[in-house]
């Protein structure tokens, strides 16, 4: 309680007056922990969905995210490939956004299988390396794949260049 905090991506500073996890109010917030936030500083329309409260100071959001996915063996519909140019849905944190896919290698994505792909997103998402997230069709009925983010700060890198390739590689491995 009393701390500054920043809401990203939209850059926000607020101070936090109470916190409360299940109607319980709390002293601190710990990982994992289903927490609401007392915000006096800020109005709730000024909080979009999928918003993600900070202590980081200099934040770093982008368009453009490396990342490694993986298809489950066990679709349980028909398998259609993930291709590439694909239209997705990302699903992060609470956030959902749509971006482009854009294969790293090859040019479709089946079941079972792994690959280092550039999403583009098509508003700013705020991110962490390592940090989860899974992949819905452009409808967001079905679940497609699940991923991790292997570079946050894509958008200032050549996606297919030599040296970008192996950064890739090895932080996939």
């Amino acid at each position: 309680r009393g701390e500054l905090v920043s809401l990203q991506p939209q850059n926000l500073s607020a101070r936090i007056r109470a916190i409360q996890s299940h109607n319980q109010p709390l002293g601190i917030a710990l990982p994992r922990m289903r927490t609401a936030l007392n915000l006096p500083d800020l109005r709730p329309e000024e909080i979009p969905r999928g918003s993600v409260v900070t202590t980081v100071v200099s934040p770093t959001m982008t368009r453009a995210l490396d990342v490694l996915i993986e298809r489950s063996e066990r679709d349980l519909l028909p398998a259609r490939p993930l291709k590439n140019g694909s239209v997705i849905q990302v699903h992060y944190g609470s956030a959902r956004l749509a971006a482009p896919l854009t294969l790293l290698d090859g040019c479709e994505l089946l079941p079972g299988e792994r690959a280092i792909a550039r999403l583009r997103c098509t508003r700013p998402i705020f991110v962490f390396i390592g940090d989860r997230f899974i992949i819905r069709d452009s409808s967001a009925r079905q679940t497609i794949a699940g991923g991790v983010v292997l570079n946050a700060a894509a958008e200032t890198t050549r996606f297919r260049s030599a040296a970008e390739r192996k950064f890739l590689q090895a932080r996939a491995a």
